[in-house]
């Protein structure tokens, strides 16, 4: 079983809250996709447990897992991961979970340009076609963010009031610059997808 990081970065770091993925062989018995929140526990018949805790199931496969990293696992360099499919249990592998582990998500602009993923206000992408200008406010859109002011329930949807908010602002440059940050927290309505 190969652990890999937050979808968004693909390092082997994670937060609580981050939405991951374990790939390996023989990891569900059929392929399933969660349709609803709250996320299941079970899906495909696979189940994961991270530091022992039931994590939520987005998508099962034989060859793929993705999870969410329960907010409620501890702290540390060898959190085991265990994966039960079939009835038949994985030996552990192990990850590091931290406060923070960010990751932007990207997007294939062209078949050689691999872009962040940064709107403007209007939810546009920022592309060489529609520049950001200087003053404009943007939104980016990343995983990572586990150390929160209220953190909504594990497998749950974030909600708008009061906002999961990030508890240590970041520190965001562009071109080296250094940008004023005024969010730094989950997307309302979803899982683990972070706004800044």
């Amino acid at each position: 079983m190969l652990f890999r990081s937050n979808v968004a970065s693909n390092l082997p770091k994670v937060s609580r809250g981050a939405l991951v993925s374990i790939y390996g062989t023989n990891l569900a018995t059929t392929t399933a996709l969660a349709s609803s929140l709250p996320l299941p526990l079970t899906l495909g018949g696979a189940s994961v447990t991270v530091d022992g805790i039931p994590a939520p199931m987005l998508y099962a496969s034989a060859i793929q897992l993705d999870i969410q990293i329960p907010y409620e696992v501890a702290l540390g360099a060898d959190v085991p991961v265990v994966v039960t499919a079939g009835g038949a249990s994985s030996l552990a592998a192990t990850v590091t979970v931290a406060d923070y582990a960010v990751g932007v998500f990207t997007y294939a602009r062209t078949s050689s340009a691999i872009d962040p993923v940064v709107v403007h206000a209007n939810g546009a992408l920022v592309t060489p076609a529609a520049p950001a200008t200087e003053g404009e406010t943007l939104v980016v859109y990343g995983d990572g963010v586990g150390k929160l002011n209220h953190p909504p329930a594990t497998g749950a949807a974030a909600i708008s009031s009061p906002p999961s908010t990030a508890l240590d602002t970041p520190a965001i440059t562009v071109g080296g610059l250094p940008v004023v940050v005024s969010f730094a927290g989950l997307t309302p309505g979803d899982l683990g997808l972070v706004q800044f």
